[in-house]
């Protein structure tokens, strides 16, 4: 799992590597994750897909992905799928990779239930060549 605290993006272990057989080639990726959060009120968690260092897909300028507080007893984790089309123009192998932030400052968690890494959840990339 991974964990942040304050509005600036960290690297996940969210990541997959892929050779494109062609530079018109089109990767789609699909990502599913979730997240959950500390806070007793709602939150806000933006990610971000990269390619390399270039980021290709971003949700959190607006809010990003909306988590509900919890309490005490009950702990609530949002799943999270998303679906992005990329045209690297390389046959060169490509890293794709995951990142996140708290918009608003909240410990947030990825791949965990809130309160800690006690109880984890599964995270998967996969990236699929179109030619053309």
């Amino acid at each position: 799992f991974t964990s942040a605290t304050n509005n600036t993006y960290i690297d996940s272990h969210i990541t997959a590597n892929i050779t494109p057989a062609s530079t018109s080639s089109r990767i789609v990726t699909i990502v599913e994750f979730t997240v959950s959060s500390n806070s007793t009120g709602n939150t806000a968690v933006g990610y971000r897909m990269l390619r390399g260092s270039t980021v290709i897909h971003s949700e959190g300028s607006h809010g990003g992905i909306k988590v509900y507080g919890h309490t005490t007893n009950t702990r609530h984790v949002q799943s999270v799928t998303g679906i992005h089309v990329d045209s690297p123009n390389s046959t060169s192998q490509q890293t794709y990779k995951m990142q996140f932030n708290s918009v608003d400052s909240a410990t947030i968690y990825i791949n965990a239930w809130g309160l800690g890494s006690s109880s984890t959840t599964p995270s998967y990339i996969t990236l699929i060549e179109l030619s053309s």
